[in-house]
């Protein structure tokens, strides 16, 4: 098993097929029009039983996990946190294909001051292991010469 997709986006949807859409992937500079300011991004985690086999690609057996989500500003103060357990799927549909869960999570970014602030992204397996990555949000005046 493996988190094979940690991204922070502004929006997420279905298309027509019903394959994940993701929408404002990486868009980490907010210029709010006055302070404080208040902004909402989604988290999405994808987790595979896939792993890499002696003969190649092979699967196990996905175990419960739990999704945590941190922000915090740039003083080094927690400003939003939240927590989920999530139960996976036990049967495998297809013996040869891989099973993939996109797990979504509300990341709210809110604050008083310019600077930057860091999102902890982070899933727990119940097994103990855990894969986790940090996103950088920019917080700027408005008018700000941004690169």
């Amino acid at each position: 098993m493996k988190c094979d997709l940690f991204v922070l986006a502004e929006g997420v949807t279905n298309d027509a097929r019903g394959a994940l859409t993701l929408v404002g992937i990486n868009q980490r500079v907010i210029s709010p029009a006055a302070l404080p300011f208040r902004a909402t991004f989604k988290a999405v985690v994808g987790i595979t039983d896939e792993i890499d086999g002696p003969d190649g690609p092979d699967f196990e057996v996905l175990p419960d996990g739990e999704l945590r989500v941190r922000v915090i500003d740039p003083s080094g103060t927690s400003q939003f946190a939240v927590s989920q357990i999530f139960k996976m799927p036990q049967e495998k549909p297809q013996d040869k294909i891989p099973t993939v869960v996109n797990i979504i999570a509300d990341v709210v970014v809110s604050g008083d001051s310019y600077g930057t602030y860091s999102a902890d992204i982070a899933y727990r397996f119940a097994d103990g292991e855990e894969e986790s990555r940090r996103f950088y949000i920019y917080v700027v005046p408005p008018g700000s010469d941004i690169q």
